[in-house]
């Protein structure tokens, strides 16, 4: 079963440059600004139907237990993540500090703490490249797909299609990386 990471910023919640009054409304929680659109919690129960959740977000815990309730969403787990946490990782394995700056060090190094390197996955994060699957390609990893999602836009039905489509290949990807396609 493909398992499936989810950040919260830029992705369950939007982040619109210029508020237009289109957008949902802004809310606290656990003192972030959220912008949670109608449809997010209804994506994230098919997304559960078709393998298993985890958040993989700087919210850590606060997210398994503020987004979940506040969503009105069965828990979800998470994994944790950090900025010292990846740094650390990296530094361990040689890289020197620019290179280290290159990626999305405070996620993806830690993935390897959680997923088996043939365990599929994908990973919708507002913020990966394609350096960021360069390096888990480097890393061993091969069934994994890394989304890019507009922090504008968010997680939508074109995710359900991406897990989809990404399933019925075999959890096949040819670069790892991909971002995600809205409808105009």
């Amino acid at each position: 079963m493909v398992k499936i990471l989810l950040d919260v910023d830029g992705v369950l919640s939007i982040m619109p440059r210029v508020p237009d009054g289109s957008h949902p409304p802004r809310r606290l929680l656990n003192g972030n600004v959220v912008r949670f659109g109608g449809e997010v919690s209804n994506v994230v129960d098919v997304l559960r139907d078709l393998g298993e959740l985890y958040f993989f977000t700087l919210w850590n815990g606060a997210a398994s237990s503020n987004v979940c309730s506040f969503l009105q969403l069965d828990f979800i787990p998470h994994f944790e993540t950090g900025w010292g946490l990846g740094w650390d990782v990296l530094k361990v394995e040689g890289f020197d500090d620019e290179a280290i700056h290159g990626l999305m060090f405070a996620k993806i190094p830690l993935i390897k703490n959680y997923v088996g390197l043939d365990e599929p996955f994908v990973f919708f994060d507002d913020m990966v490249s394609v350096r960021d699957a360069r390096y888990l390609k480097g890393s061993g990893f091969t069934n994994f797909m890394l989304v890019r999602v507009d922090p504008e836009r968010g997680l939508g039905w074109n995710a359900v299609d991406l897990v989809h489509d990404f399933v019925d290949s075999g959890f096949v990807h040819p670069s790892g990386f991909v971002e995600l396609v809205y409808d105009a």
